[in-house]
């Protein structure tokens, strides 16, 4: 068989100018490859070598091809032409998309909110070539699409370019997207429609979530300053304390009450720096009115850059406090993320130095408390709820096994028991707990539900609920916390007017992004409409054909950065491919760009991995 040419996918994501670009977390550790190799586990360094011996199995027994992606339209787990950076002020490790023909004036660190300058001159600030991948263009000859699939397809309206995408509606379905989710809708005999949710498997999960915030990057001038914390023990007493040092640590002592360490997303915004700046030079401490906490957003750092532009706004800009800059220049309003994200979580290292009592964990998505409580005597964890303590509307919450019969009480068993130090991450999205104990997975009955309200923000002085979403606490026990990373899952938009891609609700920016920052405007009747926008539908969005010829079967795609990807959704005329478009799965990242230490064009094997 003749040798194919490497193909890329043209324009397909390049978004106009006045559009921003694809997100990324990266927390590859600086120093090049040296770095890599100190800080990530073997198992990571082994997976660079297995998958090395893939690719040369994979050629020798059939045929693969590989592809470039140019744009930023599947980050996080795929990169386009990009800017690897490490924060000035935090050090983390972040990536920045860049837009074809735009001069990105700076960009801004997802941790600590940091703006950064670019400068030409300055080699790290270098745009680097999008990923290289490997497709299996036979493995759909031998088995069906699954849902979530990376996949490489054909483009309906152009057919001399290429796609890639995740799979989310296969044929003969009909789906639904709403509050950030996937669903599926059956019809019933009356023609009216039941939903049902599309759950990601936990590994794919993990590939998918965004970094919010990470204990171990606290920005110099914010400790110079004493910036509020976003951990912290903010009510029932002060047995948590916390230590700083190459990262937050925080420490709790045996005591019968419950001492919880809570988080709240008060960290700086851009308006906030020049003011700390300001005060570090001088030695101040930062002084600001209570700060409640701002919502999770779909706000993605890949789409987060400045362009210089001429001294007034350009069409299509945000004009907010604190959002547009100061210099020349702009930053469009989805840059800024204009939906709640409810499915979030959080993973800690932790260790029991003594004590035979309790761990409890909580997430809050909507007022609905999701409470764990494990014995570290036994290892057994129980999964419960609470409402929240002034509820919008009734809320029932249902935990279900395997088959979808209620679950009164989950309960896991997990390798928690006694003294040591343990790898612990829970997230909560699909409307499942997903919990990882020392990077496996315990996976138990009952740890999906349903609830029947529509989850929206909740707050009040009793219960800050959705303003402190996640909780970590102790009781008879002594604790060291040495790092928290915050993450919260994708969200799909669910707009099919491409006009207006990044923003479902159709809701002024402006408006959105206030009501986010301040908890006692949620209860508002102004603010209900906000977060109930797009939600309680009842029929499906995108029905799909099954064919009685296979080749004409409908698949729905979405790309992971939602609002920078032109998905199946806001396309012109028919939103779905069919399978005779269908190229095939994207398996592995077989060359990232090159690192330039400890020698120019270094292989850059820490980012070499499968495609989930």
């Amino acid at each position: 068989m003749a040798k194919r040419k490497r193909r890329s996918f043209p324009g397909e994501e390049r978004p106009a100018p006045k559009k921003s670009w694809d997100t990324v977390h990266s927390d590859e550790p600086a120093g090049g490859v040296f770095g890599f190799f100190k800080d990530y586990s073997v198992r990571e360094t082994v997976e660079s070598f297995v998958i090395a011996i893939l690719l040369a199995l994979v050629f020798r027994a059939f045929e693969a091809e590989a592809f470039i992606i140019p744009t930023g339209s599947m980050a996080p787990s795929l990169q386009g032409e990009h800017k690897d950076l490490a924060c000035a002020e935090c050090n983390h490790q972040y990536r920045v998309g860049v837009a074809e023909g735009l001069p990105v004036a700076g960009t801004t660190c997802p941790i600590c909110r940091f703006t950064t300058g670019m400068s030409k001159r300055d080699a790290s600030h270098v745009t680097n070539n999008g990923d290289r991948i490997l497709v299996n263009k036979f493995i759909y000859d031998f088995q069906e699409p699954e849902r979530f699939d990376v996949v490489v397809f054909k483009n309906p309206n152009i057919a001399k370019e290429n796609y890639i995408k995740r799979l989310i509606g296969l044929p003969g379905e009909n789906i639904l997207i709403e509050n950030g989710d996937v669903y599926t809708m059956e019809k019933r005999e009356n023609g009216s429609f039941d939903k049902t949710i599309a759950r990601k498997p936990s590994k794919k999960l993990l590939h998918t979530l965004e970094l919010i915030a990470d204990t171990k990057h606290r920005a110099h001038d914010l400790e110079v300053t004493d910036w509020p914390l976003q951990w912290q023990q903010r009510s029932g007493g002060t047995n948590w304390t916390s230590t700083y040092k190459d990262g937050l640590t925080f420490t709790a002592s045996q005591r019968p009450e419950i001492s919880w360490l809570r988080f709240r997303n008060n960290g700086p915004e851009d308006k906030d720096w020049a003011n700390i700046l300001e005060k570090s030079k001088n030695g101040e401490v930062f002084k600001s009115t209570p700060n409640f906490g701002r919502l999770i957003n779909d706000y993605v750092t890949y789409n987060d850059f400045t362009i210089r532009g001429p001294n007034q706004a350009a069409a299509g800009t945000l004009k907010v406090e604190g959002v547009s800059p100061k210099r020349p220049g702009s930053i469009v309003a989805f840059n800024k993320g204009l939906h709640w994200v409810g499915d979030i979580g959080f993973e800690t290292e932790l260790e029991i130095k003594s004590g035979s009592g309790n761990l409890f964990f909580d997430i809050v998505e909507g007022g609905a408390h999701f409470q764990m409580a494990l014995d570290t005597k036994s290892g057994k964890l129980e999964l419960s709820t609470r409402p929240p303590e002034t509820p919008i509307s009734d809320s029932v919450i249902t935990f279900n096994d395997a088959d979808g019969n209620p679950v009164e009480k989950p309960v896991a068993q997990t390798p928690i028991t006694g003294p040591g130090s343990y790898q612990i991450r829970i997230i909560n999205a699909d409307d499942k707990i997903h919990l990882w104990v020392d990077g496996s997975l315990i996976d138990f009955d009952g740890c999906t539900y349903t609830r029947t309200d529509i989850p929206v923000p909740h707050y009040s002085e009793e219960d800050p609920a959705d303003a402190e979403p996640l909780g970590i606490g102790c009781q008879n026990l002594d604790v060291v916390v040495s790092r928290i990373k915050v993450f919260r899952d994708l969200y799909y938009i669910s707009t099919v007017d491409s006009n207006f891609m990044n923003n479902e609700t159709g809701i002024d920016p402006v408006t959105i992004i206030e009501t986010m920052r301040n908890p006692l405007r949620w209860s508002s009747q102004e603010s209900q409409r906000l977060f109930s926008s797009k939600k309680g539908q009842t029929e499906p969005m995108f029905p799909l054909l099954d064919s009685d010829d296979p080749a004409k079967d409908q698949f729905l795609p979405m790309g992971d950065n939602s609002a920078q990807s032109l998905d199946g959704r806001v396309w012109p005329g028919p939103r779905y491919f069919e399978r005779d478009l269908l190229i095939g799965r994207a398996i592995v990242v077989f060359w990232p760009h090159t690192l330039s230490k400890p020698i120019p064009y270094m292989p850059n094997f820490g980012r070499m991995t499968f495609i989930k």
